[in-house]
């Protein structure tokens, strides 16, 4: 999908074309200039923030302090001051390498000659305590600036730096834009954003993000790698440049004398949306929609397909064409440039843009030749054509043959080893008949594209677009066709779509999942490690030409509880799923179990049968004593339920690989559920959301405070497994509603969840179960003892039907009577 925007639209964000946050009066006369706010890998002990002094005074700094919307960082030290003209960094005392919140597996501290070592000699750095929450930090955790926001939203992620009387000196409310929705640069994870020299002088220019500028290795205003040798710089390459201002730009492009960038950030000219740091005036109009010619080309690469800065229709019109149509430049009169419709058809068909773990040197794209000719791709290249650098070229004397797939791999990246292309290769097991390049450079594929943001094209010699997938992450584009990916998985194009044209639209492609459509899981080598043990999922070298799969069918996922009220801290347990047999024969579900993205379970035990028409309830284990105590826990809180299994590997509190639990906030690629045979092919797929909007919104979400948690279930006339992976069709369980009702509290089951395992309206209406055929052995743990006699009086008690044992529609003494009748006779 390409967004465009009217001229309508584009004149509606003139007026804040430029993202100026309203902020509190700034005193100066110091000037935050550079921040690196998401250095490449772990962010801890790595982040800084870089203060000019412009006046023509020293000014004293001590106790001055950073300040954001979460808390502060210790005050600067006595004695503390920066000169006229001069720069300084303030930077964390402490860092680590891994971990969250208070918990770090190893810590260290920065110094001085650490920093000379990592950034070069000169640097003025003012170490503070409290910038990242670490529990030796002078000040409570909760009064810690928490470190700098990677994904700032321009207010309570702001930096300020206040003198020792709480004074405003400056602010920047910094934005990351992968989108050029705003001026902002976009961090691209490796590198500070800078203030352009022009405006080093102000503080209310610097809180403009026009103002601002990216920090590459490549750039000419001398940006440098940190050094990966020390312990306080762990396998990180990042870049900027702390202690140095940047070069001053000159560019004047519309001759009025002023500087372009000052130019946009007084407003003396427009920028429009998607803000391309040019002004308008300067882009040309050629075809008089009172849009400029660039600004469309960024809006719709298509636009421009031969990648010459000038819109293909004017192109087609100077050379005979009409309204951008025929003439010699379209001789087919498609309004396509004849000279990309005549270039080879050699398809981009798979992108692995966010593997698991790390990104480096195991990013993939994977090209096929379409067509009925051998193709020399000999110097063809990657390329991100909104902007950014090409990857390096496909070796000479490369001749792809009709019906080939070659994968392109990276080949380069912090701490990424010499080897690494041999170990592609044997993380994916690929076969001898399988071509892989490793390239270097390779360019980092956006894990957060949208419709501007990672246009990938496949370039020829001559650096013209040979092919062009212009993908998107449904997670940063709302409403996008395009497949979410799960951080583990790449995206594909479908067998039904395998050709030009039709791979720059989403809904031709899918997320790889294991075992569908030649789909598998990479396995460790040295490099190629997951800390989760499960690999990452694609098809490398393999382009799917037969029927596209999906999955059996066999059985569907009816109703999942993934976030409830509940919260015994037994190792998750109080989780489920059920699952229904819609078939006319029973099934054998022995060896089956559950993966998401994350990990899978164990298996179902075998000789488990789910009969025709009836539901079984997945629940995890946990930490309970065994599988018997889980399952009868179960039952005791959610009723006479027979088939209830409860499986290892749920959880986080198990060894690994495990499941990782179901996720509380579940959205596109995140929480991709599935129900497995024993032989691995997919049974069913449930991608469950709580966007509100067509899934359930989820209970915490919905009614805050309110105490109570619910399920979500497949609604009536949509119990298939084509049907339960479309948001609409399920519902959220309401107390008296298709069933639905509250458990009963018990030590592990301790809150308040509505939902109805074990019943399907209209199909399973009664919590009973005949087969077991032993009316006293109420918690079905094989035995009639004291604690069934315990597990009834609290369903009896409670008033839950599962009491009504004699089915006369109430709860009595009726039921206390059979009951113990049943129970004195035993099994």
């Amino acid at each position: 999908m390409v967004r465009r925007t009217s001229v309508v639209l584009l004149a509606g964000f003139v007026g804040g074309a430029l993202g100026v946050q309203a902020l509190a009066a700034e005193n100066g006369p110091i000037v935050i200039t550079e921040i690196m706010y998401n250095p490449h890998d772990t962010d801890e002990g790595q982040e800084w923030v870089e203060i000019y002094n412009p006046s023509t005074a020293t000014v004293n700094m001590a106790g001055w302090y950073l300040e954001n919307g979460h808390g502060a960082t210790t005050v600067f030290p006595i004695g503390t001051s920066i000169a006229p003209g001069t720069v300084a960094v303030i930077a964390p005392r402490r860092g680590g390498v891994s971990g969250n919140g208070t918990q770090r597996r190893s810590t260290y501290t920065n110094t001085q000659t650490s920093w000379n070592t990592a950034w070069g000699a000169g640097i003025h750095v003012i170490f503070v305590e409290s910038f990242w929450d670490y529990p030796a930090d002078p000040i409570p955790i909760t009064g810690t600036l928490g470190g700098l926001s990677n994904s700032p939203d321009g207010a309570s992620d702001s930096i300020q730096l206040r003198d020792a009387s709480n004074r405003l000196i400056d602010e920047v409310a910094y934005r990351d834009d992968e989108g050029d929705e705003t001026p902002w640069p976009d961090d691209d994870d490796s590198g500070s954003i800078q203030l352009l020299r022009n405006f080093v002088g102000s503080v209310s220019d610097n809180n403009n993000g026009a103002a601002w500028r990216l920090s590459e290795p490549s750039d000419a205003m001398g940006s440098t790698h940190a050094n990966t040798a020390l312990p306080a710089f762990p396998g990180i390459n990042s870049y900027g440049t702390p202690g140095r201002l940047p070069n001053l730009t000159t560019t004047d492009c519309n001759g009025n004398g002023i500087n372009d960038a000052v130019d946009i950030v007084r407003r003396t000219v427009t920028d429009a949306y998607p803000y391309n740091n040019i002004p308008d005036s300067c882009e040309g109009d050629c075809n008089a929609n009172l849009l400029p010619d660039l600004t469309e080309i960024l809006l719709d690469w298509r636009k421009d397909r031969n990648r010459n800065r000038q819109l293909d229709s004017c192109e087609i019109n100077s050379h005979g064409g009409v309204a951008g149509v025929g003439g010699s430049f379209d001789t087919n009169s498609n309004g396509i440039l004849d000279s990309f419709e005549n270039k080879p058809n050699v398809v981009i068909t798979e992108i692995m843009y966010d593997p698991s773990g790390s990104d480096e040197g195991k990013e993939f794209v994977e090209i096929f030749n379409a067509g009925a000719s051998p193709v020399d791709v000999s110097g063809w290249k990657l390329q991100d054509i909104e902007g950014d650098s090409a990857t390096g070229s496909i070796p000479a004397g490369t001749i792809m043959q009709p019906g080939e797939a070659i994968v392109l791999t990276a080949g380069d990246g912090p701490g990424v080893p010499a080897d690494v292309g041999t170990q592609f290769r044997a993380a994916w097991n690929l076969p001898t008949s399988v071509r892989s390049f490793a390239l270097t450079p390779w360019q980092d594929r956006a894990q957060r594209a949208t419709a501007i943001e990672e246009v990938l094209a496949l370039e020829d010699a001559s650096g013209e677009p040979v092919d062009v997938a212009n993908y998107e992450n449904p997670n940063a584009m709302t409403g996008s066709t395009w497949p979410a990916t799960d951080a583990a998985s790449s995206i594909y194009l479908l067998s039904t779509a395998i050709g030009k044209g039709v791979n720059d639209t989403g809904a031709n492609w899918r997320m790889s999942i294991a075992n569908i459509d030649g789909a598998y899981d990479s396995v460790q080598t040295p490099w190629f490690t997951d800390i989760r043990a499960t690999g990452s999922t694609g098809s490398p070298g393999i382009v799917w030409r037969s029927t596209p799969q999906t999955s059996t069918g066999q059985a569907v996922i009816t109703e999942i509880m993934y976030n409830p009220n509940s919260s015994s801290g037994l190792g998750s347990r109080n989780e489920w799923i059920e699952v229904y047999n819609p078939a006319a024969g029973d099934l054998d579900v022995s060896g089956w179990y559950l993966r998401d993205e994350d990990g899978r379970t164990a298996p179902v035990p075998a000789g488990t049968t789910l009969p025709a028409g009836q539901v079984m309830i997945l629940i995890p284990k946990g930490t309970a004593a065994d599988t018997a105590t889980a399952e009868a826990d179960f039952r005791v809180a959610w009723g006479n339920i027979c088939r209830v299994v409860a499986l290892a590997g749920w959880s986080d509190q198990e060894p690994l690989p495990n499941m990782g639990n179901l996720s509380n906030s579940p959205a596109p690629g995140k929480e991709v559920l599935t129900l497995r045979r024993a032989d691995h092919a997919v049974v069913d797929i449930v991608n469950y959301d709580d966007d509100g909007v067509v899934w359930p919104t989820d209970a915490a979400a919905a009614s805050p405070g309110l105490g109570t948690a619910w399920s979500i279930y497949l609604t009536a006339g949509h119990l298939s497994a084509a049907d339960n992976d479309i948001g609409a069709n399920w519902s959220a369980s309401l107390q008296g509603i298709d069933l639905a009702d509250l458990n009963l509290r018990t030590a592990v089951f301790n809150g308040f969840d509505i939902a109805s395992p074990g019943l399907l309206p209209g199909i399973v209406t009664v919590r009973e179960c005949p087969a077991n055929g032993c009316i006293g052995d109420f918690n079905l743990d094989g035995g009639v003892d004291g604690a069934d006699v315990e597990a009834f009086f609290l369903a009896w008690t409670a008033g839950d039907n599962v009491a009504d044992l004699n089915q006369d529609g109430g709860v009595d003494g009726g039921d206390v009577e059979f009951f113990f009748v049943a129970w004195s006779q035993g099994c």
